[in-house]
């Protein structure tokens, strides 16, 4: 155990303004007390998902999987895995 590295969660920073309105799969919806409008920011442990297309590469195709599976998108886990072929 003396020699595994660490990993860290995937942590999406926001300004000290906002505050959290809605979630969707891989989006938060957030307030701003500054301006009064509502921003869009991009959960970064899903980023991925909007940025998928069936021309991907392996490694692309593998990270669309695993991140639908985590949101329960089993469908869209399915679009990738038949590419994947494993």
């Amino acid at each position: 155990m003396e020699n595994e590295e660490q990993t860290l969660p995937n942590i999406t920073s926001t300004e000290k303004d906002l505050i959290l309105c809605s979630f969707t799969n891989t989006s938060a919806f957030l307030f701003s007390t500054s301006d009064f409008s509502v921003r869009k920011c991009v959960l970064s442990s899903h980023s991925y998902i909007e940025n998928w297309n069936s021309n991907d590469d392996e490694k692309g195709h593998l990270r669309h999987f695993l991140q639908n599976i985590a949101l329960y998108d089993f469908k869209e886990a399915m679009k990738s895995a038949r590419i994947l072929d494993n």
